[in-house]
Parts: C-alpha cells; structure tokens; sequence
C-alpha cells in the first residue's frame, strides 16, 4: 500500500479533513402493514419510528469523524425543515457545519425511505439536483480557496447532484497543483477529474466497465477481469490508487 496512505491512516486524529460534495439527508421511517388502505389498493403502514441520517457526502464527513479527523464539510443546502435537520445530525456526530452554504434557492436533498415489517416498501426522493446557481458558486469557490490551503487531506464525494460545476473542477485541479494535497475522489464521472493529481480515486464495477466499455461479468469473476484491465483503469482515472468496489464480493485495491 502506498505509505502516504498507511502514514495518513496511522495519523488521522492529528488531521484535517476537508469534505467537499453533495449532502442529502436520508429519512428512515419505520413501521407495519396491518390493513390496506381504503383510497386504493395499497399498504397502509402506521409509523412507529423516524430516523435522519446524514446521507451523501454528508455521511462521508461523518465517516471521517467517527475517525477522530478534524472534519470540516463544505456543500450547499436550502433554506428549509430538512437542512436545518441535516445540520443537527453532522453536529451530533462532531462533524463541522459552520462552512455549510445555505441558499434560499435551493431545496436539500432528501431520500426517504418507507420500512414496513422489516421491508423496504418504496423510497422517496426530492430536493434539487440542478447545477449550482451563479451566487452559491461563487461563494463555494471562495470558501474552497480558504480552506483548501489549510486541509491535510481534501475527499470529494460526486453525486452529479450540481454540486461540481465546472468551474469548482477546474478550479479543485488547481488547488491541487498548487498545494498538492492527499486527494480523494469518489464520483460517478471520474473522467473528469483525470488531471487532478489525484492520490486515490473510488469506483463502482458498473462505473469501471462504463469506462472502459467492456462486457459486464458477474460475481467473482469479475475481480480477475478487473485485476486484467489494472493498466488500463490507470490510464483512465490517473491515480496513485483506485479503490473498486464489488457489491457483495467486497473491494479490489490497486496501487502503484
């Protein structure tokens, strides 16, 4: 493993992190099926529990602080019940939210979901995922030139939820020529960050093969195809390490 990394582990709660992405509140409510509803054929579930959860990049900060690093999360969230939820939820896990931008034209994303007798029934999504209006940009990217300088490590969590215009890329890419920082991108579309000196990038299967376009395997198969396209997946995200993730069978590490 690359000993940046392994150092970077060893030393996380003597680290800040910066965690720049979407943030979505997720909404778990919990309840049972004991009649169907009279309006038309379907469950009538009577609630016993809600839960909020920081979802998103949002749970990526507060994955980084349940590892004592100093988080700071930077994201844009609307003016509205679900955002000011969404902040009581980072606080309690000792995530930072005073960077947060809140915008009054823009709506927080949330997921809920509808759990009935150990079941999911249906999920719920709303919220804007439109490309991040002029003035919220602007302040986001004065934010992102403050802190970037004064972060030991910067993860970027792309959901393609409007977050990461243009500009915000062009201007991560650089930062990070500037003050080469252990950067860490998650996102849908790694393409787009090929020449961001990246340190480690994460994907998906589906989003490797996307890449690549080559034929889809299933189950364990397709960690020796991944393990055959190795110089290639380098080639296309331009990482010291990429992180593959496999449902079910885990995550296959690259590293150089």
């Amino acid at each position: 493993m690359n000993r940046i990394i392994l150092k970077t582990i060893e030393n996380i709660k003597r680290l800040k992190v910066l965690v720049l992405g979407e943030a979505i509140l997720d909404e778990y409510q919990f309840g049972s099926v004991k009649r169907l509803c009279k309006e038309g054929p379907v469950s009538l579930v009577d609630v016993d529990d809600i839960v909020h959860t920081p979802g998103g990049a949002a749970n990526t900060a507060t994955n980084s602080a349940s590892l004592d690093a100093k988080t700071i999360f930077l994201s844009v969230i609307g003016q509205d019940l679900e955002g000011e939820k969404l902040r009581t939820s980072l606080e309690r896990l000792r995530v930072k939210t005073h960077e947060l931008i809140i915008s009054p034209k823009r709506q927080t994303l949330l997921k809920r979901r509808i759990w009935a007798d150990g079941q999911m029934l249906i999920r719920i999504d709303s919220g804007d995922s439109k490309i991040l209006d002029e003035k919220a940009e602007q302040l986001l990217l004065r934010k992102l030139n403050r802190l970037f300088p004064l972060v030991d490590v910067v993860i970027l969590s792309d959901y393609q939820y409007g977050i990461f215009t243009p500009k915000i890329v062009a201007n991560i890419k650089k930062l990070q020529k500037k003050y080469h920082k252990i950067l860490a991108i998650d996102g849908k579309n790694l393409a787009i960050y090929r020449d961001s000196l990246a340190t480690l990038c994460k994907a998906n299967y589906k989003e490797i093969i996307s890449i690549l376009k080559v034929p889809m395997l299933s189950g364990k198969q397709r960690i020796n195809q991944i393990k055959d396209l190795a110089s290639k997946i380098y080639q296309r995200c331009n990482s010291e390490i990429i992180a593959v993730t496999l449902d079910a069978d885990g995550a296959l590490i690259l590293h150089q």
